[in-house]
């Protein structure tokens, strides 16, 4: 794309650019005072540039052949600022041939169609988002953005990768916050987020059931705390460039099957993971001494290594296939949900308290059904939740679990069992 960081000197020109194609097509001029957008099969680019005195540097102009459906940026430096070294650096590019007549610019072609035409932008934009979008049919993909409470405005623009570039400026109180939708026709696109705002005062970004095959965050959005991409067809996440990350939804991805491809980094901030519906058969973690919360159901789980989750409070493993469970490096667990797989047993040594416990649906002996009614009993709390019926064989509590499953009833708690 562009280099945003450099500014050129500013003049008064038009250029005349005939495209190659009967249909009306979005073409833009990207010039320090925004955005001008055209729709027209000959598009005419034309802008007041004669206020200023910047001093560099670039042009550049997005290019489809007719041998693409794509549009593809060509960018060259402008090492005369005037409109003959405009139209030489465009010759340069050796896309098309320019021309000038007086202060116009031209090229009429019968090869190229031209979308973006950027004479080195006047305000520095930082990209902080690319992505790929992928559909059989026409299909819609949205982009929200809220920033923190004490921002005043979010301004930049997207790159939505079919030649389309659409800006936004969003001043809402008490914090910005928009949502960008686009349409698409059926095939596979790549994009790019920019913004002017300072990239640390956004606060939440969603890419949520929008058919993102590939999103990338870049180290701009470090005060980001949230990030939700779920409904979507994402088989890898760098969240590593996300310092302020606190919750992630990355659910309902079926391709992503590979844990090792969630990539963490100093994430110390994190504590909510929710990744139901995904395709995992094994996780584990790095050291994440923050999360509180993990939502792993409706996976392909055969193992889990939670020991490096020391926080965790919350834990849903249900509709997996595991079959045994180590919890004794989560002292602090105290909802556990695990109900419908195959576990015979579960360690859960050193956990202070329970408060809710779905084990229903599993192969756990009566041993172990006692062992977890006691550790609920002996926690303390009143009025929880606990339910561990439908084992294989069946495992009514016995001894002293049943005594525990007598004294929790009387503390208030509603409790199933076989």
């Amino acid at each position: 794309m562009v280099d945003q960081k450099k500014k050129c000197l500013m003049f008064d020109f038009s250029v005349n650019i005939r495209n190659n194609t009967s249909s009306r097509i979005r073409a833009e001029l990207f010039q320090p005072s925004g955005f001008r957008g055209f729709f027209n099969s000959r598009t005419v680019f034309s802008a007041d540039l004669s206020t200023a005195d910047l001093n560099v540097q670039t042009v550049s102009i997005t290019v489809r052949s007719n041998s693409s459906s794509n549009f593809t940026a060509y960018t060259a430096p402008l090492l005369d600022q005037s409109i003959a070294g405009v139209v030489a650096a465009l010759n340069s590019l050796g896309v098309g041939i320019f021309y000038a007549t007086g202060n116009v610019i031209q090229t009429n072609n019968s090869l190229y169609t031209y979308g973006l035409l950027n004479i080195g932008a006047a305000t520095a934009y930082s990209e902080v988002s690319n992505f790929t979008v992928s559909n059989g049919a026409d299909f819609t993909s949205n982009i929200s953005i809220i920033a923190v409470n004490t921002a005043t405005e979010v301004k930049g623009y997207i790159d939505w990768g079919d030649g389309v570039v659409e800006t936004f400026d969003d001043t809402s109180f008490p914090f910005p916050n928009f949502t960008l939708t686009h349409n698409y026709t059926a095939g596979t696109y790549s994009g790019k987020l920019y913004l002017e705002t300072n990239p640390a005062e956004i606060d939440q970004i969603s890419m949520a059931n929008s058919f993102f095959t590939a999103i990338s965050f870049l180290s701009p959005l470090m005060g980001c705390t949230s990030i939700d991409v779920t409904g979507n067809d994402i088989d890898r996440l760098d969240i590593s460039t996300l310092p302020a990350l606190q919750s992630l939804g990355i659910s309902n991805n079926p391709n992503f099957v590979n844990h090792a491809n969630l990539i963490f980094g100093a994430n110390n901030a994190l504590q909510n993971i929710g990744a139901d519906g995904c395709g995992f058969t094994s996780i584990s973690f790095p050291v994440l001494a923050s999360v509180s919360s993990i939502d792993y159901s409706n996976n392909a789980l055969t193992s889990v290594n939670l020991s490096n989750l020391p926080a965790l409070q919350q834990l849903s493993l249900s509709n997996n296939q595991l079959t045994s469970l180590n919890l004794s490096a989560n002292s602090q667990l105290s909802v556990l949900g695990v109900g419908n797989n195959q576990i015979i047993s579960i360690n859960i040594t050193g956990i202070i308290a329970l408060f809710f416990v779905d084990v229903q649906s599993n192969l756990l002996p009566t041993s172990q059904i006692n062992s977890l009614l006691i550790a609920c009993d002996t926690g303390g709390l009143g009025n929880g939740t606990f339910t561990s019926n439908g084992q294989t064989p069946a495992a009514p509590p016995s001894g002293a679990g049943a005594a525990a499953k007598a004294n929790l009833i009387i503390k208030g708690w509603s409790v199933t069992t076989d």
